[in-house]
């Protein structure tokens, strides 16, 4: 598998393929109470868990972590130390369970909140507290640890903490060089989600929210969250689809939520109510639906035998369709709703100028982005960047093929539209339809950044503008493949899903105003 940064091909296959991050996940949620309970130091939270990592790192590097299937005695020590920690520490009760004890419990039991609003927020409410993440240093009391500097990076096995490549501290309590992204650090893990006994395909938050929040599922459910910040849970669970969803999307006032499915029917969903309000028969297997950014209620459907269907959930029905060159994966507006992308089956990307009406399309061009591969493409984003103090308009391309492709819209004029090449990313992607995301916000950088999951359990992140493939930071937290990630709008709360069924919300650490 590709891996970025610096840590090094075999401590990061070890780390992954351990139960280090477990361990250290478990530890952050007692971290208040067991920094003040090492006799004879005065350790913050802070430095007890840089002191616990270490201790991590040096069994690492003497290959004394191991790979392990589930259920072998570890996942036994680990049920057992999250008991014993519980009992010895009920008031400060913070509990990541391991997941093989996830799957024994039942459905009911699953889900696990991991509040970043009463251990955390003591520190992430003090000053500083953000660069304290980015840049801590050992505690001087701390066990004095030899390690290489192809080493020192080797601090991210825990997926509540930061976890740069470029600000991790060495081992021996010298930190490196400043990070010129401290925003994308993480102070922990929202929430969990483990109702799901299928692989999860796609995640989304409501138009311009943090509490909505909505994912489906391989087990032809979707999960509807109306308060995932506040109270994070599962509202309503949305059946009705007799075979596997293909997508999903919200109005732009997420008074309704849309899916379609692999049964050849559209349905939307009052998100107040849970209910099904609207069930259009015969539309085709569609495998990407988009609302008109500006015309309420106005649905785009690509099926599987390229055409696309414009559905009216006002009427009901479909009132009208256009044939396209080739069967479109995935559908886009630019936010005006003037111009519509189609990313197709054949590596191609088809440009649209649409009418005001959001009834008629008609083609301004297509380019093969993939080279010569013909492979289909599995996601496609459109976002306005800002870059050199001016908005420009970039698209974000994944395909089957270990890369992640940026490119910048040539121009917004119907009669001059195409695509430039910008960069490529690597990423460990070859059999799953992965989804990256750029970052909405990134309001505390001076450039863009996106974020991906990968093949490899891991989440990165990376600066659009920088040439070279090492990632702003990572996270590791899932046991499988993570397929989709996707922010917030104000960036508060990423999530991310993986082949398994989990998904995890990630909450990050506050620098200055939201």
């Amino acid at each position: 598998p590709h891996t970025h940064g610096s840590m090094g091909d075999d401590l990061d296959a070890l780390v992954l393929s351990s139960i280090a991050h477990q361990v250290v996940a478990l530890d952050e949620a007692f971290v208040d109470a067991r920094a003040g309970a090492i006799k004879g130091k005065k350790w913050s939270p802070d430095q007890y868990m840089e002191w616990r990592k270490a201790i991590l790192e040096r069994k690492a590097t003497q290959k004394k972590l191991v790979a392990r299937s589930d259920g072998d005695r570890r996942d036994d020590y680990l049920d057992l130390r999250t008991f014993l920690l519980e009992k010895k520490y009920e008031k400060e009760t913070q509990r990541l369970k391991p997941r093989s004890a996830i799957k024994k419990a039942k459905v009911a039991n699953l889900t696990r909140s991991v509040s970043v609003m009463d251990a955390n927020a003591r520190r992430t409410a003090s000053p500083g507290h953000a660069r304290r993440l980015s840049h801590p240093a050992l505690p001087s009391q701390s066990p004095s640890l030899t390690s290489s500097p192809s080493s020192s990076s080797s601090l991210h096995m825990s997926p509540s903490l930061s976890s740069s490549s470029l600000s991790s501290p060495s081992v021996s309590g010298a930190p490196l060089s400043p990070s010129p992204s401290p925003d994308y650090s993480f102070s922990g893990m929202h929430h969990i989600f483990g109702e799901c006994t299928k692989a999860v395909t796609h995640i989304r938050f409501g138009v311009g929210s943090t509490n909505i929040f909505a994912f489906v599922s391989r087990d032809l459910v979707i999960y509807l969250c109306m308060d995932v910040y506040h109270k994070p849970g599962v509202t309503f669970q949305l059946k009705g689809h007799t075979a596997e969803i293909t997508d999903i999307c919200f109005t732009g006032t997420n008074t309704y939520l849309a899916s379609s499915s692999l049964d050849g029917s559209l349905r939307i969903w009052e998100t107040k109510t849970g209910t099904c309000s609207q069930f259009v028969r015969e539309v085709g297997v569609c495998s990407s639906i988009v609302f008109h950014p500006k015309i309420d209620m106005l649905l785009l459907a690509s099926d599987n035998k390229a055409n696309v269907k414009i559905v009216s959930f006002k009427e009901g029905k479909i009132i009208k369709s256009f044939k396209v060159p080739t069967s479109i994966t995935s559908l886009a507006f630019e936010p005006s709703g003037g111009i519509l992308f189609g990313a197709d089956e054949k590596g191609q990307v088809q440009i649209y100028k649409g009418e005001k009406d959001g009834l008629s399309y008609s083609l301004s061009s297509r380019t093969q982005v993939l080279g010569p591969k013909t492979i289909p493409i599995t996601s496609f984003k459109f976002i306005y960047l800002k870059m050199d103090r001016t908005l420009k308009p970039f698209v974000l391309v994944n395909a089957k093929d270990n890369l992640i492709r940026i490119f910048t819209v040539k121009s917004t004029s119907p009669s001059s539209l195409g695509l430039v090449p910008f960069r490529e990313i690597p990423v460990l992607n070859k059999t799953e339809s992965i989804h990256s995301s750029f970052c909405p916000a990134a309001v505390y950088r001076d450039a863009p950044c996106l974020v991906t999951g990968s093949e490899d359990c891991t989440i990165y992140f990376h600066d659009v503008k920088r040439r070279d493939i090492k990632p702003l930071n990572k996270l590791i937290g899932h046991g499988a493949p993570v397929v989709d990630v996707c922010w917030s709008h104000d960036e508060v709360l990423l999530a991310s899903a993986d082949t398994s069924g989990t998904v995890i919300l990630w909450a990050r650490v506050k620098i200055g105003k939201t």
